[in-house]
């Protein structure tokens, strides 16, 4: 069996051994456990403690390093009325762990807490013999052999979280979906719909791993915690579980998680924590791991000792990875392949090195999802992944070849940069434009820009229509003729609203000023101010249909041009903010900083075939890599 260790001769396999020198003066508490089961005489509790016992000397918990900290104690004492929030700027638990970030003297420091140090043995014993008895009664309900016992149903914890009777609370809580369930996929359902758990992106900056009861107790959770709580609660009623890891997405910052579900033929199924159990993913996946119990000294576990590769597993397009180089360049402990996540390179898949001379990356994905799944994508989007090969030589991690992108049809096409062809490029933006960004822009094709003496437009001239999305920050429109008016409105098209982040209107004199209105009377002077404030990063959104913004001047005016923008996200070209770009070769390659004086950059001189970064040194959080192709940015 890969994970479950086999009785020897001696009381305890070598493996215990070790363990028990680990555990100091907790040692007599892990014996206990162990001979319980051995002077039972029973082979599977046997088997069992010693899967536990032996796999338990990297266990830990991360518990608040004081009792009274102020994070734990949001969540302890919560007062917070809120269901689902899927922006972590707009909830409030996310906004009240903020605040306490920002007055907090000292940062969150967790504990490590390890196991073997104070775990007792009645914890083990009841751990062992309320997962076997579970077993024995759903073991009808799936084809779970004991190796996936051991991994998927046995373990007393499934992540950092501090020791808690979780088997004990979740049973309680679900078995009694048993008595009228047995397909293991129809439970998992069964108990998102009855758990009152919600997701709620404020979660993700809370510091610690919450225990089952406190997340049934907050009824909140990030990716993660839905996904260990959905876990904790089909362990408890016998069903294998466990959580499917993506590192690092490939195309954006940050990562997932979900959870799988043994099925009936024994097959292990992605699921979703929502009431259908479907499984949605949206952005670029390079690889996916499993979560286990047992630990891997080598390979993968460079990256988590507790993961297993299975990204072959999902019916999604991959390659095989075959680089060669110089002994020089491939001198490290480990070698990675590489995603840029916003700011780093994060590694996401390790190599199987057969010689000196050459190295293969396996079941390496190019950028299609699975299944029925379709990608987030956004304006611009290179066909495939970016990948940067990385060895880890003292600790630290060290390119050792060109980045290359994985393209869609497994052609690898590597990213070296070409001094000999030097090129000029036009940059507006710094990040790619989402889908929810482009809709802003979507929503202004058809809309038009009319005039009137009068506050109610009884006669409205229109003076000129929007033909198609703005392409950029900003648009700018020089009339045929001047308009002479005091109103001017922007009309959203039939059945549209209002998303807009600035509307600017110039005679020939130059800029002019007024007072923002809008058609729906309901919104404070402060959110009026958002249409003419020249700040883009502020934006106007009407709440109702057929809406129009404007601004009233005061008296007659003649105007030239007018300058508008969509509602965006900050990740523009913006004049009067420093940028600086980079292109990769062996690493960040400056090619100068530059103050914005409009909304595009221009850089000369520029290696063709090259990697490209912008980064903006004034604000901002999201940036991503970027080729240049037929005078356009390509995101990666």
């Amino acid at each position: 069996m890969s994970g479950c260790i086999q009785p020897n001769n001696s009381r305890y396999p070598d493996k215990i051994h070790e363990v028990l020198k680990l555990s100091h003066n907790n040692r007599k508490e892990i014996e206990k456990a162990l001979d319980f089961f051995i002077n039972q005489k029973d082979s599977l509790k046997i088997r069992s403690i010693f899967f536990l016992v032996g796999n338990m000397a990297d266990k830990y918990s991360l518990t608040p390093a004081n009792e009274q900290d102020p994070f734990h104690s949001i969540i302890l004492n919560n007062h917070i009325k809120e269901k689902e929030a899927w922006d972590p700027g707009k909830s409030r638990l996310g906004m009240a762990l903020d605040s306490v970030y920002k007055t907090c003297t000292d940062p969150p420091r967790p504990k490590i807490v390890r196991d073997i140090e104070v775990i007792t043995g009645n914890f083990l014993i009841n751990n062992v013999e309320e997962a076997i008895k579970i077993w024995h009664r759903t073991k009808k309900f799936t084809e779970c052999s004991f190796d996936d016992f051991c991994e998927y149903i046995l373990p007393y914890r499934i992540g950092n979280e501090s020791l808690s009777d979780w088997r004990e609370q979740a049973y309680q809580k679900f078995s009694y979906l048993l008595d009228s369930i047995s397909d293991p996929l129809e439970l998992t359902k069964a108990i998102v719909q009855v758990s009152g758990i919600y997701y709620n992106a404020g979660m993700s900056k809370y510091p610690f791993f919450p225990t089952f009861s406190e997340l049934d107790q907050l009824h909140w959770g990030s990716c993660d915690h839905l996904a260990a709580y959905l876990t904790f609660s089909l362990r408890a009623i016998g069903i294998p579980s466990t959580i499917d890891v993506v590192p690092a997405w490939a195309n954006r910052g940050g990562g997932h998680a979900w959870n799988v579900v043994m099925n009936k033929d024994g097959k292990f199924v992605d699921v979703g924590f929502n009431g259908e159990g479907h499984n949605s993913i949206s952005y670029k996946i390079p690889k996916i791991y499993r979560t286990g119990y047992s630990s891997n000294k080598g390979g993968i576990g460079y990256l988590d000792p507790l993961w297993k590769d299975v990204t072959g597993e999902y019916p999604m397009p991959i390659s095989d990875i075959a680089l060669s180089g110089s002994d020089s360049d491939m001198k490290g402990d480990v070698l990675f392949l590489c995603i840029f996540n916003n700011k780093d390179w994060i590694p996401v898949a390790v190599s199987a090195t057969e010689n000196k001379k050459t190295m293969t990356f396996g079941n390496v994905a190019r950028g299609i999802p699975f299944g029925d799944n379709k990608i987030a994508g956004y304006q611009n989007e290179g066909k495939g992944i970016v990948y940067l090969p990385a060895s880890v030589r003292n600790g630290v991690m060290v390119p050792f070849a060109t980045p290359f992108i994985l393209k869609e049809n497994g052609d690898v096409h590597k990213l070296t940069p070409d001094h000999s062809a030097l090129r000029s490029i036009s940059l507006y933006r710094k990040y790619p434009k989402y889908g929810h960004i482009s809709v802003y822009a979507a929503r202004m094709a058809d809309g038009c820009f009319e005039i009137s003496n009068q506050t109610d437009f009884p006669t409205p001239k229109r003076i000129y229509t929007i033909k198609e999305p703005p392409k950029h920050a900003m648009a700018e429109v020089n009339l045929h003729a001047p308009a002479t008016c005091r109103y001017i409105r922007y009309k959203a098209p039939d059945q549209s609203w209002v998303n807009i982040s600035e509307l600017q209107c110039y005679s020939p004199e130059g800029k002019l000023s007024g007072t923002p209105f809008a058609s729906d009377k309901n919104k404070s002077p402060e959110e009026l101010a958002k249409i003419c404030d020249g700040n883009i990063d502020t934006f106007y959104a009407g709440e109702v249909r057929n809406a129009y913004v404007g601004i009233d001047f005061g008296k007659e005016v003649e105007i030239d041009r007018i300058i508008y923008s969509p509602r965006t996200d900050g990740n523009d070209v913006i004049p009067g903010e420093e940028y600086e770009l980079f292109y990769w070769e062996n690493r960040w390659v400056s090619l100068g900083r530059k103050k914005a004086d409009s909304f595009r950059l221009q850089y000369d001189s520029v290696p063709d075939n090259s990697l490209l970064w912008l980064h903006n040194r004034t604000k901002g959080v999201e940036e991503r890599i970027f080729t240049y192709m037929n005078n356009e940015q390509i995101w990666w």
